[in-house]
């Protein structure tokens, strides 16, 4: 597993980490980008792009439609909140479990297949692949090759079924900022990620948790309980193993500020 230890990168997370109290106004800004409340931005499409916006409307309106709890997961999350702003190439979603079947279902018929559009599923055989908790989609867009193709990752997890995992944001459930953070802390610990994307995913957690802690926000012990869901199982240590030590003692007070107080297996 990628240790994250070059002073390089240990400057660059002490620069973006900002400690402030809890008076400070509204908007803050996150390296060099304006973090805008969402109870006050509304337009996403304007953020993700087009072609992602259009992805993302597609699957919440298949997910209303067989009445699927789906919330939008990810890096789309964050761009979607104004913590980050970056292009993304795919969309990832959770959906309430046993729900998976049920989505694709409902998905299947409005898919073209001349397109290349499709629902993939692991498995050989359709009881393996009735058996699969996530699967993938490929869909296109007019006016648009079939090359430049979007996907959407859909996986089943209990978040979906939690009111603190997400709130509505123009008819799309989006994962809330404390979600994030114990998603992206519980990446951040899983093995063979590649380096950059582990250098992403440390990044965003900072980029989040600055934005929590300058509002007084905090993670709901609803949320600190899918830790034990992980599998395989999580660490507190793995995670720190992915720090310098000096970054690790800043980052940890942030945690313990937004109601992470068990930081340390």
């Amino acid at each position: 597993m990628l240790k994250i230890r070059t002073h390089v990168f240990s400057a660059f997370l002490k620069s973006k980490i900002v400690l402030l109290n809890d008076s400070c106004n509204t908007t803050i800004s996150f390296s060099g980008i304006e973090a805008i409340d969402t109870r006050a931005f509304k337009d996403f499409c304007g953020r993700l792009g087009s072609k992602a916006a259009a992805l993302t409307k597609f699957i919440a309106d298949r997910a209303k439609e067989s009445k699927t709890p789906c919330v939008l997961i990810g890096a789309s999350a964050l761009i979607v909140r104004g913590i980050i702003r970056r292009e993304t190439y795919d969309v990832d979603f959770n959906i309430a479990p046993r729900r998976s079947l049920e989505l694709q279902n409902t998905i299947k018929p409005r898919l073209d297949q001349s397109k290349r559009e499709a629902v993939l599923v692991d498995g050989k055989t359709p009881q393996l692949k009735a058996l699969q908790t996530s699967f993938r989609i490929f869909k296109s867009f007019e006016g648009k090759s079939v090359e430049e193709n979007m996907k959407a990752d859909i996986s089943e997890n209990r978040c979906a079924l939690l009111s603190s995992a997400y709130s509505d944001v123009d008819g799309v459930m989006v994962a809330t900022l404390p979600l994030v953070v114990v998603f992206k802390i519980c990446a951040i610990t899983r093995p063979n990620r590649p380096p950059l994307k582990q250098v992403t995913d440390i990044s965003d957690l900072v980029d989040v948790l600055n934005y929590l802690v300058a509002h007084g926000e905090t993670v709901a012990d609803e949320l600190q309980e899918l830790f034990a869901h992980e599998v395989p199982p999580f660490s507190w240590r793995v995670f720190w193993e992915q720090l310098d030590p000096s970054t690790s003692v800043i980052l940890e007070d942030q945690l313990h500020r937004v109601g992470i107080a068990k930081t340390r297996d």
